[in-house]
């Protein structure tokens, strides 16, 4: 069967118009940022972790951190992971360590762990590698296979949070 849809273009606007659906949407005529540009190009530090233990342990740990921040921090050494909050009003406090491939100098980095879940839980693959440079250095997130193939079909960039120290 075949159903006539009806479209108006105006200056600002553009309808479409089915039997069933209208969809409004404005036209944006504004130069954007170039995306590029915050996508940082140097991480060159790697963490090889196991997404559904990461999920597990942040579920674990967030509970316990502030209701506003939901700050976690990612305490990185060769030995693993070792997820930390804390929530001084509530005098509450989460650790957790966690076995991940990572093989370089000590790093402390802060994440909202509302936003990382998000993250997490939209990931198919199994395992996810994490390029890193430093502490306010946003966190490029990649499935591993991907990474290892050196393609790249789907980037997720989570910047950090700074960390209070």
């Amino acid at each position: 069967k075949t159903e006539k849809t009806k479209l108006e273009i105006s200056s600002n606007h553009v309808k479409v118009d089915t039997k069933t659906t209208t969809i409004i949407t404005r036209i944006i005529k504004e130069s954007f940022p170039d995306y590029g540009s915050v996508i940082p190009s140097d991480n060159n530090i790697n963490m090889v972790i196991n997404k559904k233990n990461l999920i597990e342990s942040l579920k674990r740990v967030s509970i316990f951190s502030n209701k506003t921040t939901k700050q976690v921090t990612l305490n990185l050494n060769r030995e693993g992971l070792t997820l930390n909050t804390e929530d001084i009003e509530n005098i509450s406090e989460g650790s957790e360590f966690i076995k991940c491939d990572y093989d370089n100098e000590a790093l402390k980095l802060g994440f909202n762990s509302t936003y990382l879940l998000d993250i997490l839980q939209h990931e198919d693959e199994e395992d996810l590698v994490f390029l890193l440079k430093e502490s306010l250095t946003a966190a490029i997130i990649l499935p591993k296979k991907q990474y290892q193939n050196k393609k790249t079909k789907k980037l997720t960039l989570l910047m950090p949070i700074r960390l209070n120290d």
